[in-house]
C-alpha cells in the first residue's frame, strides 16, 4: 500500500469517527491529488467521502465534497461517461430538500453536462428535473424535464396533475398546457402527446368521465364539454404533427387564445404553420430613416429598411 493509499484509508475511517475532521482531511488530500493531476484518485475519494457524509446526515459537508467532485470533473475535462454520470447523479439524489448547497451542486452539474452540446445531457436534465420536483420547485423542474430523457413525459404529467389537483378552481388545461406548449417549442410533438395522454388517463381515473371519445390517426381523444381546452390541446398537437395550417386556423377561430398561452402560441404558429407574428408596434427609427433616404437626391439608390 502506497503512502497516499494509506492516507486515503485513514481519512475515510476518520469520517465516521469525526465527520468534520474527516471532511477536512479529505479536502487536503484531494488538493494534493489534483495538483499532481491524479484525477481518478481525487474523484474516487470525493465520491466515497460525500456518500459517507450523506449517510451520516452531514449534508453540508457532503454537499461541499459533491461540488468539489464536479469541479474536478470540469478541471480534468472528463467526458459525460456512464461511470462519471452515475456518481454525479447518485450524489444528486442524496441531497435533502433543506440543504442549501444543492443549488450550487445543480449549477455545477449542469455546467459539466453542457460539454455534450447546447442542451446538455438528457439523463442529467431528467434527474435534475425529477429532484427539483421532489424538492417542491415545479417551475424550475419544467425547464429540465422538457429536455430530459424518455422517462420525463410521465414524471412531467404526474407533476402537473398533482399541481392541478391542488388548484381545484383552475382549468386543468392551464397545467397540462404548460407541458404541451413547451414540448412543441423544443420540437417534440411526440412527447407533447405522450405527456397529455398520461395526464388525461390520470384525470379520468380521478373521476372525470369524457362526454364522448373518438380517434384520429389511431390516437384516442376524450372529449370533455366542461373542459374545452383539453380538447383543444389534443387537436393542436395533431395539427402540429401534420403542420396543418388550415386546421390550426380553424382551431384559432373556435378557441380564443388563453392569455397565458399567447406568447408560446405565437412561436408555435411560426415554427409549425409558417404564420409569422405581426409587428403591431411602429418602428419609428426605421420609418424616419426610410423617409430620409427616400427623399434624398440619390433616390434611385435608397436603402430598403423593411
Amino acid at each position: 500500500m502506497s503512502v497516499m493509499e494509506s492516507k486515503i484509508k485513514r481519512a475515510e475511517a476518520r469520517l465516521r469517527e469525526d465527520p468534520y475532521e474527516g471532511h477536512q482531511m479529505i479536502r487536503t488530500l484531494v488538493n494534493r491529488l489534483v495538483m499532481s493531476k491524479k484525477y481518478d484518485d481525487s474523484i474516487g475519494l470525493l465520491y466515497s467521502g460525500a456518500k459517507t457524509l450523506f449517510e451520516l446526515q452531514q449534508s453540508g459537508s457532503a454537499g461541499d465534497l459533491s461540488i468539489y467532485l464536479i469541479d474536478v470533473y470540469i478541471k480534468a475535462s472528463t467526458s459525460v461517461s456512464a461511470d462519471y454520470k452515475a456518481k454525479a447523479l447518485a450524489l444528486l439524489g442524496s441531497f435533502p430538500s433543506e440543504e442549501g448547497s444543492r443549488k450550487q451542486y445543480v449549477k455545477k452539474l449542469l455546467e459539466w453536462a453542457n460539454c455534450t452540446g447546447p442542451q446538455g445531457d438528457c439523463d442529467i436534465h431528467a434527474s435534475v428535473g425529477i429532484m427539483l420536483m421532489k424538492w417542491g420547485d415545479p417551475v424550475s423542474a419544467e425547464r429540465h424535464l422538457v429536455v430530459g430523457n424518455e422517462k420525463c413525459p410521465a414524471f412531467y404529467a404526474q407533476m402537473l396533475f398533482n399541481w392541478a389537483n391542488t388548484s381545484k378552481n383552475e382549468d386543468p388545461a392551464l397545467f397540462i398546457g404548460r407541458a404541451v406548449l413547451k414540448y412543441l417549442l423544443v420540437g417534440s410533438p411526440a412527447n407533447a402527446l405522450q405527456c397529455l395522454t398520461i395526464f388525461m388517463q390520470l384525470f379520468e381515473r380521478s373521476g372525470h368521465s369524457p362526454d364522448e371519445t373518438f380517434s384520429i390517426d389511431g390516437i384516442r381523444i376524450p372529449v370533455f364539454n366542461s373542459y374545452p381546452y383539453l380538447n383543444y390541446l389534443h387537436l393542436l398537437i395533431l395539427a402540429a404533427y401534420r403542420k396543418d395550417k388550415e386546421t390550426y386556423l380553424s382551431l384559432s377561430q373556435k378557441y380564443p387564445k388563453k392569455p397565458e398561452w399567447e406568447s408560446a402560441l405565437t412561436k408555435v404558429e411560426e415554427a409549425y404553420f409558417g404564420i409569422r407574428p405581426v409587428n403591431t408596434q411602429p418602428n419609428m427609427l426605421a420609418n424616419l430613416m426610410s423617409s430620409l433616404f427616400n427623399n434624398s437626391s440619390g433616390g434611385g439608390n435608397a436603402i430598403d429598411l423593411e
